[in-house]
C-alpha cells in the first residue's frame, strides 16, 4: 500500500517526533510505501529498512526566526499557533500535491480547522489524525458543524490513545474515532549498568534517583513532588529533564522550596542519551493534577526500559499502572502519600528486588508495534 504521513510542529522535537519515527519504522518494516512530509529529517534511518520511505523536508523557514528554545517557552501563544497553522498547511499542501492518485494521509498532529476543510474539499483522499485531547469545551456552533460535516464524509478518522478521550469525541465523530493505545519505543534497548549510566551523565552514584522526563507543563504537580521528597525519610534525588513549555519551571520551584537534592536540565534531551537517563533512574515520575485523564508516552518508555513509575492516582495513569503492575500510585496533591512511594522505591533499590516487585511483561505483550500496527493499517487501507 501507499501512504502519506504529515508530521509538522517538529520545533517540539522529542514531543511527537519519536512517535513519527517509530511509526515510520514499523510501517517500513511491513513493506509499506511511504511519503513523509515533515520539517526535519528523522533522528535515525537504520531501523527503517524494508519499505520505500521518501522524506520531504517542508517549511524549514519556520525554524529561521524562532529557535526551539524560544518556541518551547512560547508554546500555545498566538505566534506559536500561527506557525503551527503555517507548518501544517505547508505539509498538507505538499502531501496533496505529491500525487494525483487516491491515497490515505495520516497526520501525526494537525490543525483541526485546516484539516476539516481539506477533508470536505478532497473527495478522493481519506484522512486520519492522531488526537491526544478532548474537544474544546468552548467549541462554537460553526466549528461543531465543521466537525460533523467532515466526519459525515466517512473519510476522516481520529485515532486516540485513551478510552476517556474516545468517549469525549464520540458525540461528534461517532464510529470515526478509534482507540489505539500508544506503543512501546521501536528501537531495541541494550541497558548499561546503573552506575555506568550515572557516571556518563554526571549524576550521583549512590542516591535514589527519581526521573521527571518530558515536557514541563502546567498540568504537572511539581510542588507536591518536591514537598513530598523533603518530608520523606529517604530524601531522593529529583532529576527534571525536558523542555519548559509553560510557567511550570522546576528550576524556579527549587528556588522557593528548600530541597537540595534537585537538578533541572531544561531543553530537549538528545534521543541518543534518553536510554542512559532511564538506565540511571530508580523510578520514573508522572505527578499530574487530579483532573488529568489523558495518557503519557513516558508510561510506555518506563516499561520499555523496565523502570517502575510513580504516578498520580487518576484517569488513564491509574488504569495503566493497576492493569500492568508497572509501578505505584499516590493520591493527587498528597505529599504524605507520595513520600511513602519515595521511601518504598528507596528500600527496593536492589535491581533483583525491583524486578520481582514490578511486572513489565504485560506491557510488552499489549503495547508493542507488532500488536498495534495492524489496527493502524486497517484504518489506512479503508476505502
Amino acid at each position: 500500500m501507499s501512504l502519506s504521513i504529515i508530521s509538522p510542529f517538529t520545533h517540539l522535537n522529542g514531543h511527537y517526533w519519536p512517535y513519527t519515527c517509530d511509526l515510520v519504522a514499523a510501517l517500513a518494516a511491513e513493506g509499506v510505501d511511504l511519503d513523509v512530509f515533515a520539517a526535519r529529517q528523522p533522528r535515525e534511518t537504520s531501523e527503517m529498512a524494508g519499505g520505500t520511505v521518501r522524506w520531504s523536508r517542508c517549511c524549514p523557514w519556520t525554524q529561521l526566526p524562532f529557535c526551539d528554545a524560544y518556541r518551547g517557552r512560547h508554546w500555545g501563544s498566538r505566534i506559536d499557533n500561527l506557525f503551527r497553522n503555517l507548518e501544517f498547511l505547508a505539509c498538507t499542501r505538499r502531501a496533496l500535491a505529491a500525487s494525483a492518485a487516491p491515497r490515505h494521509i495520516h497526520c501525526v498532529e494537525s490543525t483541526h480547522r485546516i484539516l476539516l476543510q481539506e477533508v470536505v474539499r478532497r473527495g478522493e483522499v481519506t484522512f486520519s489524525s492522531l488526537c491526544v485531547g478532548a474537544p474544546s469545551p468552548d467549541l462554537s456552533r460553526e466549528r461543531y458543524d465543521d466537525y460533523v460535516r467532515a466526519f459525515d464524509t466517512g473519510r476522516l478518522t481520529f485515532i486516540v490513545e485513551t478510552v476517556a478521550v474516545k468517549e469525549a469525541w464520540q458525540r461528534l465523530a461517532g464510529e470515526h474515532v478509534v482507540h489505539i493505545p500508544a506503543a512501546l519505543p521501536w528501537a531495541k534497548h541494550k541497558p548499561v549498568s546503573q552506575e555506568e549510566a550515572r557516571r556518563k551523565l554526571d549524576l550521583p552514584v549512590d542516591e535514589t534517583i527519581c526521573l521527571f522526563f518530558g515536557t514541563h507543563r502546567e498540568t504537572k504537580d511539581y510542588d507536591t513532588a518536591v514537598r513530598a521528597a523533603a518530608e520523606s525519610r529517604s530524601e531522593p534525588f529529583l532529576l527534571f529533564v525536558g523542555p519548559v513549555i509553560s510557567g511550570n519551571d522546576p528550576a524556579l520551584l527549587a528556588s522557593t522550596i528548600d530541597y537540595p537534592k534537585l537538578e533541572s536540565r531544561s531543553g530537549y534531551f538528545p534521543d541518543s542519551q534518553v536510554p542512559l537517563l532511564f538506565d540511571a533512574a530508580d523510578a520514573v515520575m508522572l505527578p499530574y493534577m487530579g483532573h488529568y485523564t489523558k495518557g503519557s508516552a513516558v508510561l510506555l518508555q518506563a516499561s520499555h526500559y523496565q523502570k517502575p513509575v510513580i504516578a498520580t492516582k487518576t484517569g488513564h495513569l491509574q488504569d495503566f499502572v493497576e492493569q500492568n503492575r508497572s509501578g505505584m500510585l499516590y493520591e493527587p496533591g498528597s505529599a504524605a502519600d507520595l513520600a511513602r512511594c519515595y521511601d518504598r522505591i528507596s528500600a527496593l533499590r536492589d535491581s533483583a528486588a525491583t524486578h520481582s516487585e514490578w511486572s513489565f511483561g504485560t506491557v510488552r505483550e499489549n503495547y508493542s508495534w507488532d500488536g498495534l500496527l495492524p489496527r493502524y493499517l486497517e484504518i489506512f487501507r479503508k476505502p
